[in-house]
């Protein structure tokens, strides 16, 4: 986020409030109490924001598998409704 000059700061204390926002689990499969990293649904090159409201939790697998994908099309390769997540992240 700092390379590109992004505004706004993820804070360790925003991190565990999305991870409490998901139940310990990833954002996108639902696997639990795994090995999770920060993920930006929309992503910052995208024009996603460095705020929690775009953070998630997101397996290693989920992470690895959606990159630089739009939630739009990722959602579309794993089956996932795109709707369903992204209300879970402004729950």
């Amino acid at each position: 986020a700092k390379a590109l000059g992004m505004d706004g700061r993820i804070t360790y204390a925003d991190w565990l409030t999305a991870l409490a926002r998901h139940r310990n689990a990833c954002a996108y499969c639902g696997a639990p109490n795994c090995l999770f990293d920060l993920d930006h649904v929309d992503s910052l090159d995208g024009g996603g924001a460095n705020a929690l409201s775009n953070i998630a939790p997101a397996c290693r697998p989920c992470n690895g598998q959606k990159h630089a994908r739009t939630l739009a099309a990722f959602c579309a390769i794993r089956g996932l409704d795109e709707q369903q997540i992204r209300a879970a992240l402004i729950a």
